[in-house]
């Protein structure tokens, strides 16, 4: 918002918008800000160390910005399909949302593979859970399975909240490794209410306030 927004307030007129990294039309680059493309990128967070790490949908990949504005491929392939291992030649689906975790980690939504997978501090892809079956399974993490997660938030617990937009609902990965639907009825529509008397229609991101 430039050097005319202080203490979180703006002058009337003061607000602008800058592209912030990506050279016009879709494709695939690393490189400077100014310079690098992406492909329908959608799910963005903030690293432990300070870098936006975020997905590149179209792209398979996951990528990151430093603090210098250099644009890096965190992981994928780019090639459709499911493969993990080495950073640089696992292979995601449709990554369409990240969360920065612990030491360095990444958590990925990859959507249409219908699992949640993980970028350690060391470039390894594993997943976290889900077989790649479409399903709403909960239960201890090794049986559970995922119906198109395609946004997620990591609590300072190390718990994992997974949103399912077309499920109309919200998961729960426990650090405990426990995964159950604690919001959420899975019918469509529009109730509060506690748990799963409440009713969402179509959520399509989550962010954990202060307070978790």
């Amino acid at each position: 918002l430039g050097d005319t927004c202080a203490a979180g307030k703006c002058a009337p007129g003061a607000e602008s918008l800058t592209t912030w990294a990506g050279k016009a039309g879709p494709g695939f680059s690393d490189g400077s800000a100014d310079s690098a493309r992406f492909q329908e990128p959608r799910g963005v967070t903030l690293a432990t160390d300070g870098a936006v790490v975020f997905a590149d949908t179209s792209n398979r990949r996951v990528r990151r910005m430093d603090a210098a504005g250099v644009v890096t491929t965190l992981a994928g392939a780019g090639i459709y399909g499911y493969a993990d291992g080495l950073a640089s030649e696992a292979m995601f689906r449709a990554p369409m949302d990240v969360a920065a975790g612990q030491a360095g980690w990444v958590y990925v939504a990859d959507a249409s593979d219908h699992r949640i997978r993980l970028i350690t501090e060391t470039g390894q892809v594993t997943t976290v859970a889900g077989n790649g079956a479409a399903a709403d399974t909960d239960g201890p993490i090794g049986n559970a399975q995922f119906y198109s997660p395609d946004s997620l938030a990591v609590d300072a617990k190390g718990a994992i909240w997974v949103g399912e937009s077309t499920r109309h609902r919200v998961r729960l990965i426990s650090a405990a490794g426990v995964v159950s639907s604690p919001l959420g009825s899975g019918t469509p529509g529009f109730a509060d209410g506690k748990g799963t008397a409440a009713k969402l229609s179509y959520p399509y991101d989550i962010a954990l306030g202060p307070k978790g």
